[in-house]
């Protein structure tokens, strides 16, 4: 946090962000006010860079989830990904987010880049979730 003259604070922990990517590999972090309460939120694309990482590490995925935080009135951020219905979209190897209301309808689209390993080699491919509405994030 900026303190003024040069001097900046960490305030992860106080913020809540400590622990959520600690084990991931952030690649398409965002901030976006998806809820539209005036505060902006945050958007983590994961994924990990060793394709057969569990192989040696069974607890560490390649493919990784992403998270959407509500910023709770700039105090601190909570994890909405489950009732955002993030959670119902399998993990992914992101490598990359864009947002935007494309279609002017109010909502906030999330455009992710995501690293596929399907035959004959892998690629980037493209994936779209919307996790705003007007009516925004309920908690």
């Amino acid at each position: 946090m900026n303190e003024g003259n040069n001097l900046f604070s960490d305030r992860t922990v106080n913020f809540n962000l400590g622990l959520i990517g600690f084990h991931y590999s952030g690649w398409g972090t965002k901030l976006v006010d998806f809820d539209n309460d005036g505060w902006l939120d945050l958007f983590i694309t994961n994924g990990h860079t060793m394709e057969q990482l569990e192989k040696y590490f069974p607890a560490d995925p390649f493919a990784e989830p992403n998270y959407v935080l509500q910023n709770i009135d700039g105090k601190k951020f909570v994890d909405v990904s489950a009732i955002s219905g993030l959670r119902n979209v399998p993990n992914k190897v992101g490598r990359g987010t864009a947002f935007g209301d494309f279609d002017n309808d109010g909502n906030v689209v999330c455009w992710s880049s995501i690293r596929t390993i399907s035959p004959p080699c892998g690629g980037i491919t493209e994936s779209r979730v919307e996790i705003g509405s007007p009516s925004g994030l309920k908690e």
